[in-house]
């Protein structure tokens, strides 16, 4: 659907979804397979051959398939983004130790395509293994010489070639680059996992209360004692690298599986940095496949041991398998234990009429799949299939008539990865001018409506607001500006409206203003509170673990919306490991609904937080609250706040 790739994952995880596809047709059967049994598929026999070049033995392949599934970590949809670079590290572990020049190549091969999976753990991959080849030419570790090396990075560099060149060709290298990048970077503060925190004890007590969970009769915290497996993995890589450095210290040499320990070691650490950043348990397990090998690395030296120890050695290897297996059955996230233990359950069901519609490839409401086709209809008997077709702000248009869209940008991803994707946007569409764009109306967020006098909104965009049209919601940004601009309704129903583009852009009026900026914060009353000033600037610093800054303005400012450009100063250690719930409020003359919140990170950026009034208010003060952190460094204070700048927007219609 989209021109030059798609931002999400990458092309290999496309391509591997365009084999069920291919086979049954593009049918929404194809994307049920695809995405339920295919991928799921893949994933399982990935992870055995990662466990089969790495463990090698039978037997522990087995445990690690067993301890593997129930925490879902090889049978996820999205498995394969974390399963493909650990496919390269096991492939390059194998050479390692049976001396195959070969398996680099491979290896290389198979780590350019996992860049191409997700290119987050493609770099994770090729910073672990630089790092081991580092340490293995300073410390000697394994025999991993500049020759190996270099062949594992022929092989990615094969990989890759490909694809680079598509983009090459379509003028698209620098579009992906700096988009995938800005999107990853940008993740960090748009990510749905921002509002979750490490466990504390109290969520414990909470979940204990709620009673939602029974073991013999008592209330447990589940949910609580699966998040404290972030704590145990994070702690065991932790000790394991202690446990490795003392061991070449005194030794001076890493036996096979520690040298095998150490490279799985280094690339669990990176992959559990977004578990850091994003203390979320979806993406956490994503960081136990390594966790799981070297768990399964030491029950087989602990088997080996069994077989010679003592009675009380082996007692003590009993003990200690049956704890850590009933732990982790307790932990498991399959389900099962929550079927098990769950005291009541509530189900619903929701049942509608629906039709298989074959553009689409997915069955339908009968009444959208009417919509649909009617759309359909209008748009290819007046256009080309070549011709490029503008959707937004996102729908299955483009596919429903097989026309290529003129943006190289997803959307709905565009607005969080920065206004400069934005901007490129809008030169994609002046650069191919696309005769029709479709604005989505059914299923949209509420981003786009069809209506007049602003549809009931507070804030809205449109050509006028007198007469029907189509109208945005909230403040608008200039790809609607320009949308609005350049084209008008020829068509329309219940879930579209088709535009045409005008012969000469229209001026459109913007009811949204700016009405105050504050600039040199150090000249307005400040009230402080769990914080101190520090030096001339508008920086400030916490003497406990919350805090509340509050601008007391010496004349009201009527207005709708504030902007405050604020950053949490940060150094490299605490940028990692803290996240902080930032509350901003307006304290108006009319009381109402007027905070925004946003899950922040100590940063060295500065970032933007929006305060949202339910309609033109008089302002007489700014509060902004810092909660405690909740990152994985929850007992520290919160870095440095710093405001650089408020902004203060009307809403103004003339």
């Amino acid at each position: 659907m989209f021109k030059d790739y798609f931002y999400q994952y990458g092309w290999f995880f496309i391509f591997l979804q365009a084999i069920p596809y291919l086979i049954f047709q593009k049918t929404y059967m194809a994307m049920l397979i695809s995405r339920f049994f295919f991928l799921p598929a893949v994933g399982v026999i990935i992870s055995y051959f990662v466990a089969r070049y790495i463990l090698g033995k039978k037997y522990l392949i087995l445990i690690f398939l067993v301890l593997s599934l129930p925490f879902r970590i090889n049978f996820e949809y999205v498995a394969i983004r974390h399963l493909m670079a650990e496919l390269s590290l096991a492939i390059l572990i194998f050479s390692l130790y049976h001396k195959t020049s070969k398996g680099y190549l491979m290896a290389g091969l198979v780590g350019g395509m996992a860049c191409l999976t997700s290119l987050e753990y493609g770099l994770a991959l090729n910073i672990g293994v630089f790092i081991f080849f580092v340490l293995n030419w300073k410390l000697r570790m394994a025999s991993f010489e500049k020759k190996e090396y270099r062949s594992f990075l022929l092989g990615q560099t094969i990989a890759l070639i490909p694809f680079l060149l598509y983009l090459l060709m379509n003028g698209a290298v620098g579009n992906y680059l700096s988009f995938t990048l800005g999107y990853i970077k940008s993740f960090y503060y748009s990510s749905p996992c921002s509002p979750d925190s490490f466990p504390r004890l109290a969520d414990a007590v909470s979940e204990i209360q709620s009673n939602s969970y029974s073991l013999f009769g008592k209330a447990i915290p589940l949910l609580f004692l699966q998040k404290l497996n972030m704590y145990i993995v994070f702690f065991f890589y932790i000790l394991s690298t202690f446990y490795l450095a003392g061991r070449y210290y005194m030794l001076r040499k890493l036996t096979r599986t520690e040298a095998i320990a150490s490279i799985l070691i280094i690339y669990g650490f990176l992959i559990y940095k977004r578990t850091l950043n994003n203390p979320c348990f979806g993406y956490f397990t994503y960081s136990l496949v390594p966790f799981m090998l070297l768990l399964t690395l030491i029950v087989g030296n602990l088997v080996a041991k069994f077989k010679n120890g003592t009675t009380r050695v082996k007692i003590i290897i009993i003990v200690a398998f049956l704890f850590v297996t009933a732990w982790l059955a307790l932990t498991e996230v399959s389900g099962i234990t929550e079927e098990i233990l769950v005291t009541k359950k509530v189900k619903t069901q929701l049942s509608f009429s629906t039709t298989y519609y074959p553009k689409v490839g997915a069955p339908l409401p009968n009444k959208d799949v009417k919509a649909y086709e009617e759309i359909y209809r209008y748009i290819v008997s007046r256009a080309k299939k070549s011709d490029p077709l503008f959707v937004y702000p996102w729908g299955p248009y483009n596919q429903l008539t097989n026309m290529p869209a003129p943006n190289s940008i997803l959307n709905p991803a565009q607005f969080i990865a920065g206004e400069r994707f934005i901007n490129r946007t809008i030169a994609d569409l002046e650069k191919y001018q696309p005769k029709y764009t479709i604005i989505n109306i059914y299923n949209n967020l509420s981003i786009a409506h069809w209506g007049k006098n602003g549809a009931g909104l507070n804030r809205y965009l449109a050509v006028n607001d007198k007469k029907d049209g189509v109208i945005f919601t909230g403040i608008g940004n200039e790809v609607e500006r320009y949308i609005l601009s350049n084209y008008f309704p020829v068509y329309r129903n219940e879930i579209g409206v088709v535009l045409q583009r005008r012969a000469k852009p229209i001026y459109i009026n913007n009811y949204y203003r700016k009405v105050k900026q504050i600039t040199d914060i150090t000249k307005e009353k400040i009230v402080l509170d769990g914080m101190k000033s520090v030096g001339t600037k508008a920086k400030y610093q916490f003497l406990r673990r919350d805090g509340k800054w509050k601008l007391v303005l010496s004349t009201p400012i009527k207005a709708t919306d504030i902007v405050v450009e604020l950053k949490l100063n940060a150094n490299l250690f605490t940028r990692e490991l803290s996240r902080y719930d930032i509350i901003a409020h307006a304290v108006v003359s009319r009381p109402g609904d007027s905070f925004a919140d946003a899950g922040v990170i100590s940063s060295t950026d500065w970032q933007l937080l929006r305060i949202t009034l339910n309609g033109v208010e008089q302002i007489n003060a700014v509060e902004i609250t810092v909660s405690k952190n909740k990152g994985a460094i929850w007992w520290l204070l919160p870095d440095d706040l710093e405001i650089k700048k408020i902004t203060f927007y009307g809403w103004i219609h003339d």
